[in-house]
């Protein structure tokens, strides 16, 4: 079997939602019968309707034309504020959303919406204070509930979270979207049963189909004793990296176990035991009697705390490539005393993924943030950096950081570096998987609205036991998150090196 185009499946995210029944309050003067007052009524319909397509560029002018005669009505300013959400800019939204408030102190719907644009402008403390207000006033309301459950994950309040997201759903229920949000939400918070199973809604809930080859039977948790079977990719390369290890129960319960991946993950993952075949884009599979999507697995083998496949490695570098970077690192280190230590202070480039790259923004450091780590003395830092990060090494020659990224050409290099080190210090990236799989000592800096992955509190993660979590507690800063690193890594340096 051929699989052409090929495509790592990635579900969208809910961003804060707006635009609500525009229909109170009403006009300021009942007078609707004179050519003006008319005209306005309908600029004002027309705007709303356009924003319905959300077709912006169309309302705005409607909004201003009301407003240019009638600066008094609410909800023009409420239009032009939804029209500058969706023209990206939400600063300006914010102030007509304030105007509209002014005018009407009881609109709801203005104040639903201004917490969204509070939430976008990273006024996020003020958003969460606002919309928990308003929903304890306006209970029914769906967009109060939902601005408020997105705003409260951003500083990491889960529960609070949580909580409102039901409220919206039990507001409307045939917003399935809102339980893949939750499931996120109850993974994160330990509670696994009903976690997976709404995480299936990642597909249905965002109105993006599965990905499966069609034609051919999906996995449901049945025998495969005899049987082949084929693992489709998802999500990131982390994602991947963790979830890999289902595979190896996929084998372990008699499979013949075929993956479909992205090239950078090809070499490394070839050499995993529990997978027979191992291809990426366009290439040709031999036959298989069913399949999977990756991220599904955790479900169909019904993981819960207490059974969470933790077997580590079962990811390693191949020795050749290993030696060739262990090569490079002698020529450099040579056989100087101290430890070995990786480090990755910031995620990749997403593109025109605006959620990923302000999850991204959020998630990194400057080089310079971690200036407090290389003071201690027995240390020798080795660059895991990819991406446009990487030149800030050649701008703070004084770390002394030895940089070999360029001659990575995909993960069995990074595997093959790694397995030189002696600890991973990282912010939330795919290195963080592949240290923790391959069994390394690995530091992971998280950020206050952390991955689920990593649960909402402790600083162990039960799905790698060789890893630690530096967590941030506020989100401005991460300089306390820094010199707790740079407190633990000191001790390190102390201990004697174990052979």
């Amino acid at each position: 079997m051929r699989m052409n185009n090929l495509r790592v499946a990635k579900v969208p995210r809910l961003a804060p939602v707006g635009f609500p029944d525009h229909a109170l309050p009403a006009m300021t003067t009942d007078d609707t019968s004179s050519p003006s007052k008319a005209e306005l009524a309908a600029n004002l319909a027309a705007g709303f309707a356009k924003l319905e397509m959300r077709d912006a560029a169309a309302a705005e002018p409607l909004f201003r034309h009301v407003l240019d005669r009638d600066r008094m009505e609410p909800r023009a300013w409420l239009g032009l504020g939804n029209s500058w959400v969706l023209l990206d800019r939400p600063a300006h939204a914010i102030e007509a959303f304030r105007q509209a408030l002014a005018l009407a102190p009881g609109y709801a719907e203005a104040r639903a919406n201004l917490g969204m644009a509070l939430s976008l402008t990273d006024h996020i403390e003020e958003a969460v204070s606002l919309l928990s207000a308003l929903t304890e006033d306006r209970p029914e309301s769906f967009e109060a509930a939902v601005n408020h459950a997105v705003a409260a994950k951003r500083l990491g309040l889960w529960r609070e979270a949580l909580a409102s997201f039901e409220r919206a759903y039990a507001l409307r229920p045939q917003e399935q979207r809102l339980v893949y949000e939750m499931a996120l939400l109850r993974l994160g918070l330990g509670q696994y049963a009903q976690g997976w199973r709404d995480y299936e809604m990642r597909w249905i809930g965002n109105g993006v189909s599965v990905p499966l080859i069609p034609g051919i039977p999906e996995w449901q948790g049945e025998s495969l004793t005899g049987r082949t079977i084929l693992v489709l990719p998802e999500q990131g390369l982390g994602d991947m990296i963790q979830f890999m290890r289902y595979a190896k129960l996929l084998k372990t319960g008699g499979a013949r176990v075929l993956l479909a991946c992205v090239p950078s993950l090809v070499r490394l993952l070839s050499r995993a035991d529990f997978l027979d075949h191992v291809t990426s884009d366009g290439a040709t599979l031999p036959p298989f009697d069913c399949q999977t999507m990756l991220m599904s697995l955790p479900l169909r083998f019904g993981t819960n705390a207490g059974s969470i496949p933790a077997d580590i490695p079962y990811l390693s570098a191949d020795p050749e490539i290993a030696a060739v970077w262990g090569e490079k690192l002698d020529q450099k280190l040579g056989d100087r005393p101290g430890l070995k230590v990786g480090l990755v202070w910031a995620g990749g480039v997403h593109g025109d993924d605006a959620t990923a790259s302000a999850v991204d923004k959020r998630r990194s450091l400057s080089l310079a943030r971690l200036a407090p780590l290389f003071d201690i003395p027995g240390i020798r830092f080795v660059s895991l950096q990819f991406g446009p990060a990487q030149a800030e090494i050649a701008e703070h020659e004084g770390f002394g950081i030895e940089d070999h990224m360029d001659d990575v050409a995909d993960f069995a290099d990074t595997a093959g570096l790694v397995a030189h080190l002696d600890l991973v210090i990282t912010v939330d990236t795919s290195v963080a998987h592949l240290a923790g799989a391959m069994g390394k000592p690995v530091w992971v800096m998280s950020r206050v609205d952390g991955c689920w992955r990593w649960l909402n509190e402790g600083d162990g993660s039960p799905w790698y036991p060789t890893m630690r979590l530096f967590r941030q507690t506020d989100r401005h800063d991460w300089d306390q998150v820094v010199e707790a690193v740079r407190a633990a890594l000191a001790r390190k340096a102390r201990q004697p090196k174990r052979l």
